[in-house]
């Protein structure tokens, strides 16, 4: 069994009904995991991983998501017609590739192999496949290189969650302490002329992450160092 695949099933084996909609699911459609999970992974730091992002593409037209959840799932229901699935040890996003908003959209053709082109940060165009237990497009190969450059660069900056996406940049900037590309500058220029933007991303912290990860003394100094924006 490929370590990936088998430390995402372990993630979930305490929580018997996620476990089984999973193995239900993989059983009639391709699972990718996608984005943050598959970083830590990379890192050597799944330990830390509380939250798993699937998408889900159903080898028959006629499923869907809310056919698998069972009775005792914790789940709510997002405005892009995803699913944030809760249990005690780790929280849940899982949607279906057509759902997927740049497919959605039409910015870019839907295809598993578009999956990797469809976010807003180089760092996360990272999917692997929980049926084939490998990665798509080369990912993780590229994924290190990125690293290894160590600058932070925009995919498809067309996004619904743009200052989300920001703030996620100010997020990884400080873990990795990487560099921001001359394109992400520009959209944090454009974006930080707003007077509400210091005070809209302290409330996406704690709309996103539940809590604040970085105070507004050190997003002000990260925009000082990285940006060159005072």
């Amino acid at each position: 069994m490929d370590d990936l695949y088998k430390k995402v099933i372990d993630k979930i084996l305490s929580d018997k009904p996620i476990c089984l909609m999973l193995n239900e699911i993989l059983n009639c459609a391709n699972v990718y995991l996608f984005g943050g999970a598959v970083r830590n992974y990379l890192d050597d730091d799944f330990e830390n991983v509380r939250d798993l992002d699937f998408v889900v593409d159903f080898k028959k037209s006629n499923y869907s998501i809310d056919e698998f959840l069972m009775k005792n799932t914790k789940f709510r229901k997002n405005i892009f017609g995803g699913y944030k699935i809760l249990s005690n040890d780790i929280c849940i996003d899982m949607w279906e590739m057509k759902d997927t908003w740049a497919f959605k959209e039409n910015k870019i053709s839907g295809s598993v192999h578009n999956l990797t082109k469809s976010v807003f940060l180089n760092i996360d165009g990272i999917v692997y496949s929980m049926n084939d237990k490998d990665y798509i497009n080369d990912c993780n190969q590229k994924y290190f290189e990125i690293r290894k450059k160590n600058i932070l660069d925009t995919v498809l900056e067309e996004n619904p969650c743009v200052e989300l996406n920001l703030l996620r940049a100010l997020v990884l900037c400080k873990k990795y302490d990487m560099e921001f590309s001359n394109n992400l500058k520009n959209i944090f220029k454009i974006y930080s002329n707003s007077e509400t933007f210091m005070d809209y991303l302290m409330y996406l912290q704690l709309n996103h992450y539940g809590k604040q990860v970085l105070s507004s003394q050190c997003i002000k100094e990260l925009m000082i160092k990285k940006l060159n924006i005072i």
